[in-house]
């Protein structure tokens, strides 16, 4: 609750790692008024990025920024999901939420700038402003479902 998490990422040059949530893992957590910003994940050599500013499994997200955050890859061979949020939520149960947020000025080198939610997954989004993402080369600029 009311938190700055900025500058924080990884970036691997020599594995195909799959690398999550450069700023924020949630698993069943919460984030409340927190500004998540210039976070980043990088990989080279495969492997995926899945959100740069914060990765979901499940959980709530209340009343945050989650800006300026990137995933970059300079490999043909990696993908990546959700440049500002990735949600993956693993069980059928699970039911993430995202309410009274500003995604904006995110990018992704794969799906989703602003927010990448995986195939037959549920969210919630209430009240959420998604503006100026970018995805340089697959679908989904704002959001992708």
């Amino acid at each position: 609750r009311n938190c700055k998490i900025t500058e924080n990422g990884s970036e691997t040059l020599s594995t195909t790692t799959d690398i999550y949530g450069g700023g924020v893992y949630v698993n069943g957590g919460a984030l409340e008024n927190c500004n998540i910003f210039e976070n980043h994940l990088k990989n080279d050599k495969g492997g995926s990025l899945r959100g740069a500013g914060v990765y979901m499994k499940a959980g709530h997200i209340l009343d945050c920024e989650i800006n300026n955050n990137v995933n970059n890859s300079d490999s043909h061979y990696s993908y990546s999901f959700g440049g500002g949020l990735c949600v993956e939520n693993q069980a059928t149960n699970n039911v993430s939420k995202v309410e009274n947020c500003y995604i904006h000025d995110n990018s992704s080198i794969g799906y989703a700038g602003g927010i990448y939610v995986s195939g037959g997954k549920t969210i919630n989004l209430g009240a959420v402003e998604i503006l100026s993402n970018i995805c340089y080369t697959c679908s989904g600029h704002a959001l992708y479902f």
